[in-house]
């Protein structure tokens, strides 16, 4: 399976998942944007032959979920601190 820039989608959700109706021309912007950003990010990658097309596309999908794992992460951490502060004993 080829990707190219077309494939990609940016779709601005809020929690529950609905799009909103307000700054529509805004995020008709912003979508233009990133999809031309994307297409400049890829003119590279297809240029590459087949197998290590998808080598590199595999290799930017476990970046991305490694930063989005460490991300968590991070996340996770701040919270349990906030959650739980620190004792008298333990600051110093």
């Amino acid at each position: 399976m080829e990707e190219n820039a077309s494939s990609y989608e940016l779709r601005i959700e809020n929690k529950r998942g609905e799009q909103p109706v307000g700054n529509q021309p805004a995020r008709q912007a912003l979508r233009s944007l990133v999809q031309a950003g994307l297409s400049l990010l890829v003119v590279p990658v297809n240029l590459l032959p087949t197998e290590s097309r998808q080598h590199v596309v595999a290799a930017a999908r476990e970046l991305t979920h490694g930063i989005a794992a460490l991300t968590r992460e991070l996340a996770d951490s701040l919270d349990r601190l906030a959650d739980d502060p620190p004792s008298p004993q333990q600051r110093g």
